[in-house]
């Protein structure tokens, strides 16, 4: 679920040679337009899904999934474990022994400190006791010229109240939390 291509750029600006999968087209273009902007080539970004990723067997060094499994566990309230699980085992067949799997989730956007969002405390603790998944915390903040155009911006995403927040508060720079679940491929 490479979405917009935000990780995806971070990863090509830092060097690394990424390929993604994004199952829905219109995220998938801004995703090619970003990577573009960067001056990457975004022929790696092709349309797929986390359950049958499209890469060979033990040909990754790493394997990434942002904000995806959140989604699972609302999406799907009666099966999301079986997907995760599903989904965790596709990254580790695509990732070569030695490699890492990282998992993204949120902490928290427009908050003074992270904390774990209710819907996703089960998905969380599921990553660490049944997947042996390691949590760090992460600060991710969003930075713009002005509170204002950080409003305007986040609005479309984060919706009205987490706007007003950022007016109140004066942020230019809003920040956001991001957890990070990883653990090495056996």
């Amino acid at each position: 679920g490479v979405g917009t291509g935000r990780i995806t750029r971070q990863l090509a600006d830092r060097g690394a040679h990424v390929v993604g999968v994004e199952p829905e087209a219109a995220m998938r273009a801004l995703a090619v337009q970003h990577v573009r902007a960067g001056g990457h080539d975004a022929a790696g970004l092709v349309a797929g899904t986390l359950l049958e990723l499209p890469f060979a067997t033990a040909s990754a060094d790493l394997g990434v999934a942002g904000w995806v499994f959140g989604h699972q566990r609302s999406f799907e309230p009666a099966r999301w474990p079986d997907t995760v699980r599903a989904g965790v085992a596709e990254l580790e067949r695509v990732v070569r022994r030695g490699g890492a799997i990282a998992l993204f989730e949120t902490l928290g956007t427009a908050v003074d400190a992270p904390g774990v969002r209710p819907e996703l405390a089960e998905l969380q603790a599921f990553l660490e006791r049944e997947l042996g998944f390691e949590p760090q915390v992460l600060r991710t903040d969003y930075a713009f010229a002005t509170a204002a155009e950080a409003a305007e911006r986040l609005r479309f995403f984060f919706g009205d109240a987490v706007a007003a927040r950022i007016v109140e508060r004066g942020w230019a720079r809003v920040p956001e939390w991001t957890g990070c679940w990883t653990k090495r491929v056996a």
